[in-house]
């Protein structure tokens, strides 16, 4: 009912707030410009277009005016500050932006330098970037603290720090093997020595990070190794097939993510038809169906019942042999007993009434 109420109330409203009629031109009085003074000349302005015109598909227009937005006031929600509000928390980083960002074109400057000094320890850590994931959140916080204390305590000073984001850095995720966030990435030696630690392996705490760098407790961690690992028999292949899915991203990021999904749908809906279709060609190899005989009326039967004597000769002679020794067995009993036993009255145990 407050609905229904609500909703007249809104299109009185628009209803009543709506220019059908121009006044037009009366006699006497001079010809109207308005509509040659909204027409701008060609050529004039610094760039003519539509650059500054807004789009017919603006959100903020759509929900702020019109119905929607006289619904919204009804309601006493302030649309435009709330977009507003939304707006700037979207534009505040989630992360500390003094902490340098890592990406696939400055990683091999800052981390495989082999100028840098040959102690130096980078401390890395590997998030989902501005996706504001709330696993990674707590690893941004606490790094975010690390990070801070050690800049103003200068306590630290061969520790270096990076931040990733593992949903735009592509080339270096795939060399060192990276399929899942967030984690701590420990590099050395110029990126030859690695080791990482996952949210299940460090207790995610800005101090604990910074007791873990004071007193070297990666050397208690594990090192990669292995033929995929730095220096391994297939780290050059690893190095390509790194460079081709850089490539691959580098051509799908730029794809509208509507027709990505549209045509992945009808890709795998083609796929998954064709799959179908060369199932349904093949020559059944089962066995086959059994035959159901007929009646003489001609309803099929379900079962078909054979004789004793067609399943095997013995059988059905010494089913024949039990069978008669049994019922002349029957009648000497009754030849016997005269009759059947009659069955007795059971007498009643209720008191009568006096």
């Amino acid at each position: 009912m407050h609905l229904r109420q609500i909703f007249c109330a809104v299109v009185i409203n628009v209803v009543a707030t709506s220019a059908y009629f121009s006044k037009g031109w009366t006699p006497g009085a001079e010809p109207s410009t308005t509509a040659a003074k909204s027409i701008p000349p060609q050529g004039s302005g610094p760039a003519s277009g539509n650059a500054g015109s807004p789009s017919p598909f603006d959100w903020t227009k759509l929900v702020s005016e019109g119905p929607i937005g006289s619904l919204f006031q009804l309601a006493g929600v302030n649309v435009t500050e709330r977009l507003e509000q939304a707006k700037q928390a979207a534009a505040v980083p989630p992360f500390d932006e003094r902490v340098p960002m890592i990406t696939d074109e400055n990683y091999e400057e800052l981390i495989l330098n082999p100028d840098s000094p040959s102690d130096e320890t980078w401390f890395l850590v590997v998030t989902l970037g501005t996706s504001r994931d709330p696993a990674s959140k707590p690893m941004d916080e606490a790094y975010d603290n690390a990070f801070n204390t050690t800049v103003y305590q200068k306590d630290l000073p061969n520790v270096k720090w990076g931040r990733i984001d593992y949903m735009t850095v592509t080339r270096l995720t795939t060399e060192w093997m990276i399929w899942k966030a967030p984690l701590l990435v420990v590099a050395r030696e110029h990126g030859k020595e690695l080791r990482f630690l996952y949210p299940s392996n460090i207790w995610i705490n800005g101090d604990h990070f910074r007791k873990f760098l004071a007193e070297r407790g990666w050397h208690e961690v594990p090192q990669w190794t292995g033929s995929f690992a730095p220096g391994g028999s297939m780290e050059p292949y690893v190095k390509v097939f790194a460079r081709i899915l850089a490539s691959v991203y580098t051509v799908v990021s730029r794809v509208p993510k509507w027709l990505f999904l549209i045509g992945s749908g009808t890709v795998a809906s083609f796929l998954i038809g064709l799959m179908h279709k060369s199932e349904a060609s093949k020559p059944s190899t089962g066995a086959s169906p059994a035959v159901t005989e007929k009646s003489p009326e001609g309803r099929p039967k379900r079962y078909a019942v054979k004789k004793a004597s067609e399943v095997h000769p013995e059988l059905s002679s010494s089913l024949m042999t039990s069978s008669v020794m049994s019922s002349s067995m029957m009648s000497d009993s009754d030849a016997g007993s005269g009759s059947r036993p009659k069955a007795t009255t059971r007498r009643s145990t209720r008191k009568p009434k006096k």
